[in-house]
């Protein structure tokens, strides 16, 4: 179910700011084999030992990796500092995880921005 994942990879390590903008850093994949690029499913952004937000990253180029290079500039930008995410085998499978997720995990912050 479940092809690739990566554990608690902190931001500061997987990104930098080159001429303004936030870019993917050359040691970006901490863990053997969990190359994120392409990667395809649900992510949880945490801050500390709290998660914070859940996201789904599957539809063309907005995939994981490109999904986590948004939040570095929406409004989750400076509420995150570490990121576990799963790559799943079939779509249906990753949005089922991803609902199962907002709906089970306390005081995450999907559709709240408002109240930030």
């Amino acid at each position: 179910m479940i092809k690739k994942y990566g554990k608690y990879w902190e931001r500061s390590k997987m990104f930098s700011v080159d001429n303004g903008r936030v870019c993917w850093t050359e040691d970006a994949w901490p863990e053997d084999g969990a190359d994120i690029d392409g990667a395809k499913g649900v992510y949880i952004l945490y801050r500390g030992e709290r998660p914070v937000y859940v996201g789904l990253g599957i539809k063309g180029k907005s995939n994981i990796a490109a999904r986590l290079q948004e939040h570095t500039r929406d409004w989750l930008a400076p509420w995150w500092d570490s990121v576990c995410w799963y790559e799943f085998k079939d779509e249906t499978a990753a949005r089922m995880a991803e609902s199962l997720l907002i709906s089970h995990l306390p005081g995450i912050w999907n559709g709240d921005q408002r109240r930030l």
